[in-house]
């Protein structure tokens, strides 16, 4: 059987899409429960990160002799659970039980399926890195944007839940072709391996992961709260969560060729610079004009950021023991600072409000 490569990048953008369609699906819920303040919500959302920065190494060390597409299978399975259970409009104690299912599906399948791209993309991982980018940031566009007609059409229930079989579906068809594919062997991590990547180049680039993603958390929490901070732009809730993910793609299509010759130093400090510039935009601005200009600098961050922590982290590791070991060490990076963006979102927002009250 041919490399299941194709296919893998396609659960990279059904992933990504399903994972952003619940934002706006949860400022929605907020919208509609108007005795829930910004941090009740945003509770839900960290509670799905703490679950998988909670669990992402834990399960790796316990994944010994699993195959990623076998963790792929598990992780789309417990996704379409929790959009099941989101669909049906739950009460504010079982969006928990979505939260913990759906952070259980990202802790198994966010380092199986980067781990079986790495090792498929061979010695093109920069340019599949760069690809699967773009990939990542299509479902941030499509994602809200279909999220948002199913709420304004009351179609919630049943394509949700369709939406996250198509992903289990197509998680199916790369399981079968990692079995027979000669990267479908997992290495084992190890504790002695933990230490092989806490090295100061590597913690350098996980602690560029982790205010990366708290910036992400803190968008996310702005956007989809927007009734809250910005009630006369709310109609462009789910626009805006598409024109970040847009935003991205174009300013790395417009930069392919530049930055090859860019050093990593520059990229890290103009997209620290643009970001910083995009949030504060956001959250000072109160007109349509001053939130896109914000997404859209934020967005070129994304553009320069994303791509290259996946890169140096490549080019920071030796063999497939460390390199799955260094990935879920990222990957624990981005959902704590995702927890600490979410988190200092609502205590932004409801201290702007002055106040909690929904």
């Amino acid at each position: 059987m041919t490399s299941p490569l194709p296919f893998t990048l396609l659960l990279v953008l059904l992933f990504n899409v399903n994972q952003f369609m619940v934002y706006p699906v949860l400022g929605a819920y907020s919208q509609k429960s108007h005795a829930l303040s910004a941090v009740a919500i945003t509770a839900v959302l960290s509670a799905k990160s703490l679950v998988e920065n909670g669990l992402t190494i834990i399960l790796s060390l316990l994944s010994f002799g699993v195959r990623p597409g076998a963790l792929l299978v598990a992780a789309s399975a417990l996704r379409l659970a929790a959009m099941a259970l989101l669909a049906t409009s739950p009460s504010y104690p079982m969006l928990f039980v979505f939260a913990a299912l759906i952070g259980l599906g990202g802790a198994l399948g966010r380092p199986a399926l980067r781990t079986a791209i790495a090792d498929q993309a061979g010695p093109k991982r920069q340019q599949v890195f760069s690809f699967m980018h773009i990939l990542m940031n299509a479902g941030v566009i499509t994602g809200p944007l279909l999220a948002m007609m199913l709420v304004n059409k009351n179609l919630l229930w049943p394509l949700l839940p369709l939406c996250a079989l198509l992903e289990l579906l197509n998680a199916a068809v790369v399981a079968r072709g990692l079995r027979s594919s000669a990267a479908a062997g997992r290495k084992r991590i190890t504790l002695a391996a933990l230490k092989q990547v806490l090295t100061p180049t590597l913690c350098r680039i996980y602690a560029g992961q982790l205010l990366f993603w708290a910036a992400i958390g803190l968008s996310i929490t702005g956007i989809a709260l927007i009734h809250k901070i910005h009630p006369a732009q709310v109609s462009l809730r789910g626009f805006l969560f598409s024109t970040e993910g847009l935003g991205a793609i174009l300013w790395q299509m417009a930069l392919m060729k530049y930055c090859p010759r860019m050093r990593a130093a520059r990229k890290y400090a103009v997209a620290a610079v643009s970001v910083l510039l995009g949030l504060g935009l956001y959250f000072v601005g109160g007109s349509a004009v001053m939130l896109v200009s914000g997404i859209g600098l934020f967005a070129l961050g994304d553009a320069l950021l994303g791509p290259q922590l996946n890169v140096d982290l490549a080019a920071a590791t030796e063999g497939d023991a460390q390199r799955n070991t260094a990935f879920a060490v990222l990957l624990t990076s981005e959902s704590l600072g995702e927890i600490c963006g979410n988190t200092l979102g609502g205590l932004l927002i409801d201290g702007m409000l002055g106040g909690f009250h929904g």
